[in-house]
């Protein structure tokens, strides 16, 4: 019988620590690396598996990959019997290593060069100092896996030195045959030339065509929409049944704060007289907030504290539902380009709305409202301009109303 057991590196860390499989079998044990990292206060320790908060939205898919490995081990464990008893634990741990795929090649192989980046990645920090989130890590395991799917199809191998000029041109046209919209095929060629940066600073032999202008793909402003004062109004004073009662309270208290979806739970340990104080989590930046009358409505309501938490999944989908009750239905026409083809689209409102809509909300409500650009930076933690201006959402209608101002 096997025994498998996940525990932190190490609990005490205020840092993401590197969650461990300790594997027991026959009198002998090893530990094998989950390449996985998580903040100790997330993970539960009865459970062996990390908890659901909204601080943390990426639980799931880590939990699905405890339980994916789980899975292989076992499965290599019954491959071995009945001659386990006498197989060493070197031998196990390289059955496990070719079942998950990481058997190691020369680090100047293409391939082993991006699962070392990978799975180094929880371990290092930004040019900024902070340590690299998993959001980031699981950007680089999507790309990881478009890369495979291209290469696959194009009956190619990469290597450092393939991807020259043409190759980018012609990743750049698979990307859009996949009909994935602009600002998804720029994600993946900056995640790419990352990988080859990185490979180039240890020395590895690169194709220099990456830094050439035109290998890349423009990022273009996605098209969102805002709560305006009808909207929140309606949403407000619709009586809604006690789950989507709950998801429409954190979310007005997101269009009145500002805070991205991450932050909400850090919400009621930082209220402080008539201030919300926040660490934000993305960019680790303190932001102040002043507690309105609507929040404190909200507040007031839960005895003074916020809703209990939700999956992000499932918030997005409720609120979505709360605003169709609340008859958030008008028709929006909007251009969408996927695959290097703009098509519009007609949809209503409420589909278009989910966690993120508040913070969106927050900026141009403050922002027509006329206060000081600077001063709502403060409160939503941007720090370049150009950035807290993409979250404007504002109409054509609404740029001549302040024209006319």
């Amino acid at each position: 019988m096997v025994r498998i057991n996940f525990n932190l590196r190490n609990a005490a860390s205020k840092t993401p620590t590197p969650i461990n499989t300790v594997i027991r079998y026959s009198g002998k044990q090893f530990v094998y690396s989950t390449r996985l990292c998580v903040l100790p206060k997330y993970w539960d320790k009865k459970k062996k598996e990390v908890k659901a908060v909204l601080a943390f939205p990426c639980y799931a898919d880590m939990n699905e990959g405890l339980n994916q490995l789980e899975k292989i081990i076992n499965d290599v464990y019954k491959s071995l019997q009945p001659s386990i008893n006498d197989i060493d634990p070197k031998i196990f741990k390289i059955e496990i290593d070719k079942a998950t795929n990481r058997i190691k090649q020369p680090l100047s192989n293409f391939w082993d060069f991006v699962d070392y980046f990978i799975e180094t990645a929880p371990n290092r920090t930004s040019d900024k100092g902070i340590t690299l989130s998993f959001r980031t890590v699981q950007r680089y395991n999507t790309t990881r896996r478009v890369l495979k799917e291209y290469e696959e199809e194009a009956k190619t191998s990469l290597s450092f030195e393939s991807l020259d000029l043409e190759f980018f041109q012609d990743f750049r046209n698979y990307l859009a045959s996949k009909n994935y919209s602009p600002n998804t095929m720029a994600k993946h060629t900056e995640t790419l030339k990352s990988f080859i940066r990185a490979a180039a600073g240890r020395k590895i032999n690169v194709n220099n065509d990456y830094l050439i202008r035109g290998t890349g793909t423009k990022r273009k402003e996605s098209f969102d929409v805002y709560m305006n004062d009808k909207d929140l109004q309606a949403l407000t004073n619709m009586e809604l049944p006690n789950k989507l009662d709950k998801v429409r309270d954190m979310f007005l208290i997101s269009c009145y704060t500002g805070l991205r979806f991450s932050d909400w739970e850090s919400i009621n340990k930082g209220i402080k007289g008539d201030f919300i104080h926040v660490i934000q989590y993305k960019t680790k930046q303190p932001v102040v907030i002043p507690i309105d009358t609507e929040i404190k409505r909200i507040l007031d309501k839960y005895n003074g504290s916020t809703p209990e938490a939700i999956s992000n999944q499932k918030f997005n989908e409720y609120i979505k539902e709360a605003c169709r009750i609340a008859g958030i239905t008008e028709s929006i026409q909007f251009p969408e380009e996927k695959g290097g083809k703009v098509t519009f689209m007609t949809k209503e409102k409420y589909l278009l709305i989910t966690a993120h809509t508040g913070r969106r909300t927050y900026a141009t409500r403050q922002y027509l409202a006329g206060k000081p650009i600077p001063s709502i930076m403060k409160v939503t933690g941007h720090k370049s301009v150009k950035t807290f201006l993409g979250y404007l959402k504002l109409d054509a209608a609404e740029h001549g109303k302040l024209m006319a101002k």
